[in-house]
């Protein structure tokens, strides 16, 4: 009877070593894509041109400032942005054989058309977003021979009545 006992002690003993070591990995891997996180917030540059990418991802209301739908390369029309907070969503839809085609969309600062800065570098099918800062008029160079939308949001200010986290 004490050889099962000890055999059983065993296995427990060898199914906790294991849990603990793979508990220890994870705790130890979250740490660093915490820390690689923060060392790449800190990384971004700021434009001149008042174009930064915005670290507010609150939920909020969002007004429609300019949509574009389309199969190969456009500039966009200048487009106001009146609020300090914006973003830009795009999505692209590849035919068969276009997985490999670009997407590229470059912002430009209406005022300064040297000021200009990358929004989406992307290959085949994509869906994403960036929110920034800054008020100002712009304008968007994209690039493709994809089929894709692309629509340009600004933040609302909350009404009055109402606390800007969007509460009551």
């Amino acid at each position: 009877m004490i050889i099962p006992t000890i055999l059983l002690s065993r296995r427990w003993a060898v199914v906790l070593t294991s849990l603990v070591l793979v508990l220890s990995v994870v705790a130890c891997d979250s740490d660093r894509v915490r820390r690689e996180a923060a060392d790449s917030a800190d990384a971004q540059s700021v434009m001149e041109g008042s174009i930064a990418k915005s670290s507010t991802k609150k939920a909020a209301r969002w007004k429609e400032v300019l949509t574009v739908k389309n199969k190969k390369n456009a500039k966009t029309k200048t487009f106001r942005i009146s609020g300090n907070e914006w973003k830009i969503r795009w999505k692209t839809k590849p035919k068969r054989g276009q997985e490999g085609e670009e997407f590229l969309v470059v912002l430009y600062d209406k005022k300064n058309k040297d000021v200009n800065e990358i929004i989406a570098n992307d290959m085949g099918l994509v869906e994403d977003f960036l929110y920034l800062d800054g008020k100002g008029d712009y304008y968007l160079d994209i690039t493709t021979n994809l089929s894709y939308e692309l629509v340009v949001e600004e933040r609302k200010a909350p009404p009055a009545s109402e606390s800007p986290d969007g509460k009551s």
